[in-house]
C-alpha cells in the first residue's frame, strides 16, 4: 500500500507505505538543477523546476557501453568537459536553451571532487548535494512520473 508522501513532504520523502515514510531523502528543490555520476553509465541530467530537460549518458557520446570515465586524472578531466561541453551547446529545454547557471549541482555517490571542479569550468553551480547511486534512481523515478500513487 504506497502513497504519495503529503504536500508539504513531496521532495523531502520518497514514496509512503502504510503512513511510514520508506526513505528521507535530502530535497534538491525547485530550480535549475544539474545531476553528475561518474560510476559504470556515467551521465549528465539537467531539470528545470522539477521536470527532466535533459539526459546524456557518456555511453552514448563515447559510443562504449557502460562507459565509465578513465581514472588517469588528465584524461577523465577531458572526457567530462568534453561531455559538459555537448550538453552546454546541444542541449535545449522546454523555454529554450537550458541554463547556464544552476541553482543546485547533485552529485551521485560515489564520486570524486574533481567531478565538481570540472562541472563549475563549464557551469555555475549556487550549491552543491550529494545522493547516494539507488536513491537517485528511486527519487528520479518517482519525481519524473506522472503518478503521485503506486496503487
Amino acid at each position: 500500500n504506497f502513497g504519495a508522501s503529503p504536500a508539504s513532504d513531496a521532495f523531502g520523502h520518497l514514496p509512503y507505505r502504510s503512513g511510514i515514510p520508506i526513505k528521507k531523502v535530502s530535497s534538491v528543490g525547485q530550480g535549475a538543477v544539474i545531476a553528475v555520476y561518474e560510476g559504470h553509465d556515467a551521465n549528465i541530467a539537467i531539470s528545470v523546476d522539477g521536470r527532466v530537460q535533459c539526459v546524456l549518458e557518456m555511453e552514448r557520446l563515447f559510443g562504449q557501453r557502460y562507459y565509465m570515465p578513465p581514472k588517469n586524472k588528465s584524461a577523465f578531466r577531458e572526457a567530462w568537459l568534453e561531455t559538459l561541453f555537448v550538453v552546454r551547446d546541444r542541449c535545449e529545454c522546454e523555454e529554450g536553451p537550458c541554463p547556464r547557471r544552476y541553482d543546485t549541482g547533485v552529485v551521485v555517490m560515489p564520486s570524486t571532487q574533481a567531478v565538481r571542479g570540472i562541472v563549475e569550468e563549464v557551469f555555475v553551480i549556487k550549491k552543491w548535494k550529494s545522493v547516494e547511486h539507488a536513491e537517485a534512481h528511486a527519487f528520479m523515478a518517482y519525481h519524473a512520473s506522472p503518478f503521485r500513487s503506486a496503487r
